[in-house]
């Protein structure tokens, strides 16, 4: 409990500085990084493959029907091994793809399996778990999904609660509590969702 204290307080420190960006001339990793592995605060945890936990992270594009529908989905295990990341094919017409930030472009979603067929496996693997996002409520909507409040855990208002502090991105969370620097350029859904476990587990999951 005191290491989760002053982990937090150090977050709490260091919240009102800004995300260090890479200097211009460097690309931004297309790749899932794995730097916060680095950071002094990084604690390896055991395989806990058993654990009833597992983070879902979506993008999603603007449509004729809804600006924001539903176009990938990622979900990691406890240890942020990658358990589905699929394209989802809308069923209307795409309006705008935000491809700088999505990363999504129209060949991504041609041959993608469809909002039902995404939704059932979605469906099967969070079954008996409990799913951890950031600000999860517009994925769960994207999903279309309901979920009992006790079966979902959302790490930024877990940090507000805490913290009284205003709701904080999750790319700043990334870098103060992980060490980790995300979202430099185009979204990645399975990178963002091991940062979010990986947040949950360094402060809010009491042992």
């Amino acid at each position: 409990m005191d290491k989760e204290k002053n982990l937090m307080l150090k977050v709490l420190k260091d919240i009102s500085q800004p995300t260090p960006q890479l200097p211009q001339k460097r690309k931004p990793s297309t790749g899932v990084s794995t730097n916060w592995k680095k950071n002094p605060n990084y604690r390896p945890t055991k395989k806990h493959t058993s654990m009833p936990y597992v983070a879902l992270d979506c993008e999603m594009v603007s449509t004729e029907k809804d600006p924001n529908t539903l176009a990938q989905v990622a979900i990691v295990d406890f240890d942020g091994h990658v358990l589905l990341n699929e394209y989802v094919k809308p069923d209307s017409e795409v309006k705008n793809y935000r491809s700088s930030i999505t990363g999504i472009r129209s060949k991504h979603l041609k041959n993608a399996k469809s909002f039902p067929q995404v939704q059932a496996l979605v469906k099967n693997i969070i079954e008996d778990k409990i799913v951890v996002g950031h600000s999860i409520s517009h994925d769960l909507k994207a999903l279309d999904l309901q979920l009992d409040q006790e079966k979902v855990r959302d790490t930024q208002k877990l940090f507000k609660a805490k913290t009284q502090v205003k709701a904080v991105s999750l790319q700043k969370l990334s870098f103060d509590v992980l060490g980790k620097v995300i979202q430099l350029g185009k979204h990645c859904p399975v990178e963002d969702a091991r940062s979010t476990i990986e947040i949950f587990k360094a402060l809010f999951l009491h042992k």
